[in-house]
């Protein structure tokens, strides 16, 4: 009888736990990239972006028009909706894979448009470098290590 009910114990902490790790990920998501063969914002919000230069890739996956290629002057323009330039919460994922580990090379950023307020990802001298400015004030995080491949 002990053991039956430390199994029921056990089952019952284990089906907490999975309802308590399970999170709704698009709560509070303003923007969704998967890159499916466009830079259409899949979130719901209709943050589309607009490809200038960048060309259709594979992903390290193998999978084609998964990922974009930027040859250094390519970006994809997601336009200036507020909810994307608001610096009071912030989660950014990306993955990426450079062919160059010097100067500065912008990963991701949004700034609006005549103003100081925006957030970016930058590599810059093999390092990474994330940067909040809101108003006049420059909040930088630096990575202390080199990136490799």
């Amino acid at each position: 009888m002990k053991r039956l009910r430390n199994l029921a114990l056990i089952i019952i902490i284990n089906l907490l736990t999975i309802a308590v790790v399970h999170a709704d990920l698009y709560n509070g998501l303003v923007a969704y990239y998967p890159f499916n063969g466009n830079a259409n914002d899949e979130s719901g919000k209709g943050n589309n972006g607009t490809v200038e230069g960048a060309a259709l890739v594979e992903d390290r996956f193998g999978n084609a028009d998964r990922a974009y290629f930027f040859d250094g002057d390519d970006y994809i323009n997601a336009g200036n909706t507020i909810e994307l330039i608001k610096n009071n919460a912030l989660s950014i994922a990306v993955w990426i894979k450079s062919e160059e580990y010097s100067g500065i090379q912008g990963i991701v950023s949004k700034y609006a448009y005549y103003s100081f307020n925006g957030w970016g990802l930058f590599l810059i001298n093999n390092c990474y470098n994330f940067e909040v400015l809101n108003g006049s004030y420059l909040t930088q995080i630096n990575s202390v290590s080199n990136v490799s491949e």
